[in-house]
Formats: C-alpha cells, sequence, structure tokens
C-alpha cells in the first residue's frame, strides 16, 4: 500500500481554475492543510513529491527533505492551464466534452494525454516502497486509480490522503 496525499489548495483552485503544471504557490488555507496532513500521516517511511511548488511546500511539512520526482507532476494540461470550467467549454467544446468521455488516449490540447500521464504515474508509484507517502495532484492521484476510464467521479480535494492498493 502506497498514500496518495493531494498538495494543500491554491489561490487557482479557490477561484476553479485549472493549473496543470503551472506552478503556483499554496495558499494560507493550503498551508494549514499542509500541516493537518502532517499531523495526520506521522512518520511514513518515506515522502515522494512532484516536483511543482505545490506539492513539494505540502510534502515539506510532513518531511524535511522529501524525494522529488517530476513523475508524480499534475498531467501537462497545455492550452487550458489558467482557465476555468466555464472558459474551457467556451473555447474548446469538443476537447471538454472528449475530456469528460475520459479515454486514455485523450489529449490536452497543446499538453499531454491521460494514458501518458497515467504511465509516469504508475512507474513511479511501481518505485516507491511499501508505506511511502506521495505528496501529488488530483489528476495524478486519479491516474493511479483508474481502469481503462479516467475516474471522474473521483472526488479528490485539496488536502486529501487516500490509500492506494498496489496492483
Amino acid at each position: 500500500m502506497i498514500l496518495l496525499a493531494r498538495h494543500g489548495e491554491t489561490d487557482w483552485n479557490a477561484a476553479g481554475r485549472w493549473m496543470g503544471q503551472t506552478d503556483i504557490p499554496l495558499n494560507d488555507r493550503g498551508r494549514e492543510q499542509a500541516r493537518e496532513l502532517a499531523a495526520l500521516v506521522g512518520e511514513p517511511p518515506e515522502v515522494w513529491v512532484s516536483d511543482l511548488a505545490r506539492a513539494r511546500d505540502t510534502a515539506e511539512a510532513v518531511a524535511p527533505a522529501p524525494r522529488v520526482d517530476a513523475r508524480l507532476a499534475e498531467s501537462y494540461r497545455g492550452t487550458w492551464e489558467g482557465l476555468t470550467i466555464d472558459q474551457i467549454q467556451e473555447a474548446d467544446p469538443a476537447g471538454w466534452e472528449a475530456w469528460k468521455r475520459g479515454e486514455p488516449d485523450f489529449r490536452f490540447a497543446g499538453g499531454e494525454s491521460i494514458a501518458e500521464h497515467r504511465a509516469r504515474v504508475l512507474e513511479v508509484l511501481g518505485e516507491m516502497p511499501e508505506g511511502a507517502l506521495a505528496v501529488c495532484h488530483g489528476g495524478t492521484i486519479r491516474c493511479a486509480f483508474m481502469d481503462h476510464r479516467y475516474p471522474h467521479e473521483l472526488a479528490v480535494p485539496n488536502g486529501v490522503l487516500l490509500e492506494w492498493p498496489r496492483p
């Protein structure tokens, strides 16, 4: 079993903007969520973290020197980064509908595919020791739990902690 935690809140999360790999820092609520996560998990054997600041800052509340791995980063969402859902639906209605269908070959406009994201996520999770904590992102966590389709219905709020059973 691996523990998966989503980073704390950012101002873009609060505003409903899609971040992808845009490097947005935690806000005050996000820093509070990071402290809450640290109290919840105690001392895992290892902490691995995405290279994005919001995840690193969350992980550093748990462990002073987490192992940084870019494979845990959020999907690269190309032209959708920084937009709200309404803006995405207006600018790219066909892309939005394709994303909602959740097919692994879906590719964000100017970004990466869900399949590419999932491949790198499963690769790094396979290298992590039992009981380790990965501090990452909502899309990264969804990729870990998907079977053949992207599980949009999986709620992954900021600061959440989930157990991922090894396949």
